[in-house]
């Protein structure tokens, strides 16, 4: 039976650990941004007035783009360190 312990070492640990912190902050900065842009005050600086309803908005369309292009800056940055 192999033995976890003889596989197990600092230099793991600290990769692992490593991964884990990033996995948090990826997830803390995209959840961070969403609810900012939920705020009324971000609405009434960013978005436009409604008369009908008497609200500002953000358009759908800069809403898409504040979300997606992060992944395209992702994609882009695999690119540039792919050759490394």
């Amino acid at each position: 039976m192999l033995s976890i312990a003889k596989h197990f070492n600092k230099t793991l640990a600290l990769s692992v650990l490593l991964i884990a912190i990033s996995q948090f902050n990826y997830g803390f900065d995209n959840q961070a941004f969403a609810q900012t842009q939920a705020m009324l005050a971000f609405d009434e600086q960013f978005g436009e007035y409604d008369h009908k309803t008497g609200t500002y908005a953000i358009p759908t369309r800069w809403l898409s783009l504040m979300n997606g292009l992060p992944f395209i800056g992702f994609a882009v940055g695999m690119g540039i360190l792919d050759p490394w």
